[in-house]
């Protein structure tokens, strides 16, 4: 959840959150490798999005990702 910075606060989101858990980020049964391996896992991801001001970002884009992320996770946990 670090680098890929864009323009302003939602082109950072959006860089992000594809780097991690856009479609080509899925494993052969269909579900996102990110969320099943890595170093820092879900803690970090809920630490980045504390820091958001959600004022600057198009809320009904970031619904959309937020909950592609929270049904993944209803799936492994």
């Amino acid at each position: 959840m670090t680098g890929n910075e864009g323009e302003d606060t939602w082109q950072t989101f959006n860089k992000r959150f594809d780097a991690l858990f856009a479609e080509d980020c899925c494993d052969g049964q269909g579900r996102l490798h990110h969320i099943h391996r890595g170093e820092f896992g879900i803690n970090m991801v809920v630490q980045y999005l504390s820091t958001l001001d959600i004022n600057l970002l198009p809320l009904n884009l970031v619904a959309k990702k937020l909950d592609q992320l929270e049904a993944e996770l209803e799936i492994i946990l």
